[in-house]
């Protein structure tokens, strides 16, 4: 496994926002920016610099349908959606 630093994780969290995005917009999907990464869109018009993450929130039935139609209708092998809808007995922590 190779070794990547911040700036190319950052770029690589672009490019699947990006993919959210387009998935969102093609199945009539809302969702919003929250967090760090709403706050660095507004402030710095990119990432706040020391944040390392997207933060999202999409309503309840949005989640739903997403989650339901993301791995089905996927147009990038290289990203696959994860929840306990595919794993009943996916491990959540909680904190």
């Amino acid at each position: 496994m190779k070794k990547i630093g911040l700036e190319e994780q950052k770029q690589m969290m672009l490019e699947m926002l990006a993919d959210f995005d387009g998935f969102c917009r093609d199945h009539n999907l809302t969702y919003y920016l929250t967090g760090g990464t709403l706050l660095g869109a507004v402030r710095h018009h990119g990432y706040i610099p020391w944040d390392d993450d997207i933060d999202v929130g999409m309503p309840r039935s949005d989640y739903e349908k997403f989650a339901v139609l993301y791995n089905k209708d996927r147009k990038n092998p290289d990203y696959e959606f994860v929840s306990y809808h595919q794993i009943p007995d996916l491990y959540l922590s909680s904190g």
